[in-house]
């Protein structure tokens, strides 16, 4: 036996949820087919103290246009999926799906994404609200809220690369200004 310091107090079945998306809007411009949300949520326990039992993903999804299809990708696996039809916008859609298997310990990204059937020159919008729901036994995970993804090291290439173009052109612009 340990210390008192040692001594854990642990849970039969216990549940926490964590709200992903709330009411989150994925507009798709008129020239796109497709948007996304990304978020990540930190999920972190330890495999010895704690026994992840089930994991769901509850949507709730609405569509004020037709002629559009949701995904819900947990871990770039597909999760769940909803359909409006041309003549069915304004439609909620509800599923709660087990996604046990795409969970892991550490961070999770869950990719709200909105297509367009066709290319129309409309801007629909899905308003998504995602709920992750964790059984466990043992202690209670860790979980921290939804944030952003961070930027890959090609967005951070890029967006320097246009920032040093910009500064060029603008060094370019004002010696033609001056004459020279």
């Amino acid at each position: 036996m340990g210390t008192a310091a040692e001594v854990v107090h642990y849970v039969v079945l216990a549940e926490e949820t964590r709200r992903i998306h709330d009411n989150a809007g994925v507009r798709i411009p008129w020239h796109w087919t497709c948007n996304s949300d990304t978020k990540v949520v930190s999920v972190t326990w330890d495999p010895e103290r704690t026994r992840l039992v089930r994991a769901r993903l509850h949507a709730r999804v609405y569509s004020d246009l037709g002629a559009v299809f949701f995904n819900y990708y947990v871990n770039d696996n597909r999760a769940l999926g909803f359909t409006w039809e041309e003549w069915e916008p304004g439609i909620w859609r509800e599923d709660e799906v087990d996604i046990t298997i795409y969970i892991r310990n550490g961070d999770n990204y869950f990719k709200a994404e909105a297509c367009k059937h066709y290319p129309y020159p409309l801007e629909p919008t899905v308003w998504v609200t995602g709920t992750l729901i964790l059984e466990f036994e043992g202690e209670p995970p860790t979980i921290q809220p939804p944030r952003p993804p961070a930027p890959s090291p090609w967005e951070i290439a890029l967006y320097v690369g246009l920032g040093i173009a910009g500064i060029v052109a603008l060094a370019y612009l004002i010696q033609a200004l001056r004459g020279r």
